[in-house]
């Protein structure tokens, strides 16, 4: 019989939602009623370390400064509340890939470390580059180059233009050393780490 996983979703970042992510335990138990086939889902809920009158929009920076630094707690907290019961324990940890702390979550937990990405797989394969664009001059720099980008793994020849905005900053325009882009660096390293990626893609349109 599988052992539950446990996957964390972030709920949106609005005043009127509660500074909670949702963490669903799969398991394969079944219920006497119902069908053999079915996987059930248990919910439990994280929450991200700031009271349910915090406005994430309003102070956007120090909501993201709690991702990075806080969150990650009570995560591991619910694991080992979860590993002390009786039942079976849990053996997989789905993420988003900016929770820039799964890896270290997993580890300490003898989990399978899946990151959850959600955007287009192109978009994860130029963030997961983005070392080459900074060597090669295209980001990061004090003025970047707007020749064309043809070094990236599995993408074909584009232009500087066709990066997302946030690899389209120089250094003299942006400071990238804020807390959005310590935690873009910090989770396409982290990713790197991951035992699987989970993705959306699309092969023809």
């Amino acid at each position: 019989m599988a052992s539950p996983s446990l996957s964390s979703t972030p709920t949106p970042s609005t005043t009127t939602s509660p500074p909670l992510a949702t963490v669903t335990l799969e398991t394969s138990s079944p219920q006497p009623a119902a069908p053999a086939t079915l996987i059930y889902a248990t919910y439990t809920t994280v929450s991200d370390g700031f009271p349910l009158a915090f406005d994430r929009s309003l102070n956007h920076d120090q909501f993201f400064e709690g991702i990075l630094h806080v969150f990650s707690a009570h995560v591991d907290d619910l694991l080992t509340k979860i590993s002390s019961r009786d039942d079976s324990p849990v053996t997989c940890l789905i993420a988003d890939t900016f929770y820039v702390w799964s890896s270290m979550i997993c580890d300490k937990h003898n989990l399978v470390n899946v990151s959850f990405w959600t955007q287009p797989a192109l978009v994860l394969n130029l963030y997961y580059h983005v070392d080459l664009l900074i060597s090669n001059g295209h980001f990061k720099s004090l003025d970047n180059r707007e020749d064309v980008i043809d070094y990236i793994p599995g993408v074909k020849a584009i232009v500087p233009k066709d990066l997302m905005s946030y690899l389209q900053v120089s250094d003299k325009d942006v400071d990238t050393n804020t807390v959005v882009y310590r935690i873009l660096f910090k989770a396409f390293k982290d990713v790197k780490r991951a035992d699987f990626v989970l993705c959306n893609t699309v092969q023809e349109l």
